[in-house]
Protein backbone atom coordinates (compact mmCIF):
# COMPACT_ATOMS: atom_id res chain seq x y z
CA UNK A 1 0.00 0.00 0.00
CA UNK A 2 2.73 2.67 0.85
CA UNK A 3 4.38 1.23 -2.65
CA UNK A 4 1.72 2.25 -4.53
CA UNK A 5 0.53 5.68 -2.92
CA UNK A 6 4.20 6.77 -3.25
CA UNK A 7 4.22 6.20 -6.85
CA UNK A 8 0.51 7.68 -7.37
CA UNK A 9 2.65 10.36 -5.55
CA UNK A 10 4.88 11.16 -7.81
CA UNK A 11 2.13 11.46 -11.04
CA UNK A 12 0.66 14.16 -8.96
CA UNK A 13 0.50 17.53 -10.79
CA UNK A 14 1.23 16.41 -14.28
CA UNK A 15 -0.82 17.83 -17.48
CA UNK A 16 -2.94 15.54 -19.38
CA UNK A 17 -3.20 16.68 -22.88
CA UNK A 18 -6.69 16.14 -25.18
CA UNK A 19 -6.65 13.29 -27.10
CA UNK A 20 -8.90 13.03 -29.99
CA UNK A 21 -8.52 10.50 -32.84
CA UNK A 22 -5.62 9.37 -31.45
CA UNK A 23 -3.68 13.12 -31.25
CA UNK A 24 -2.66 14.55 -28.12
CA UNK A 25 -3.59 18.38 -27.95
CA UNK A 26 -2.38 21.06 -25.60
CA UNK A 27 -4.51 24.36 -25.37
CA UNK A 28 -3.84 27.73 -23.90
CA UNK A 29 -6.71 26.87 -21.48
CA UNK A 30 -6.51 24.69 -18.44
CA UNK A 31 -8.70 23.08 -15.69
CA UNK A 32 -7.00 22.05 -12.20
CA UNK A 33 -7.82 19.79 -10.16
CA UNK A 34 -7.06 20.04 -6.52
CA UNK A 35 -7.35 17.26 -4.00
CA UNK A 36 -10.46 18.03 -1.63
CA UNK A 37 -8.96 16.75 1.68
CA UNK A 38 -6.28 19.40 1.01
CA UNK A 39 -6.75 22.06 -1.34
CA UNK A 40 -3.07 23.19 -2.13
CA UNK A 41 -2.62 19.53 -3.47
CA UNK A 42 -2.45 19.97 -6.83
CA UNK A 43 -3.71 16.54 -8.53
CA UNK A 44 -3.52 17.00 -12.05
CA UNK A 45 -3.72 20.09 -14.69
CA UNK A 46 -6.07 19.21 -17.82
CA UNK A 47 -6.18 21.17 -20.88
CA UNK A 48 -9.70 22.30 -21.55
CA UNK A 49 -11.30 21.85 -25.19
CA UNK A 50 -13.11 24.99 -27.10
CA UNK A 51 -16.06 24.20 -28.85
CA UNK A 52 -14.62 23.32 -32.12
CA UNK A 53 -12.10 20.34 -30.41
CA UNK A 54 -15.65 18.86 -28.43
CA UNK A 55 -16.84 18.81 -31.74
CA UNK A 56 -14.30 17.74 -33.56
CA UNK A 57 -13.70 14.79 -30.77
CA UNK A 58 -17.65 13.95 -31.14
CA UNK A 59 -17.12 13.66 -34.57
CA UNK A 60 -13.88 11.50 -34.18
CA UNK A 61 -15.73 9.17 -31.49
CA UNK A 62 -18.75 8.65 -33.85
CA UNK A 63 -16.68 7.59 -37.00
CA UNK A 64 -14.28 5.30 -34.69
CA UNK A 65 -17.88 4.01 -33.42
CA UNK A 66 -18.61 2.63 -37.06
CA UNK A 67 -15.49 -0.13 -37.40
CA UNK A 68 -15.71 -1.25 -33.60
CA UNK A 69 -19.46 -1.66 -32.51
CA UNK A 70 -19.72 -5.29 -33.82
Amino acid sequence: MRDALEKVGQQLGREYPLVIGGERLSTDSKLDSFNPANRTQLVGRFNKATKELANRAVESAAEAFKTWRN
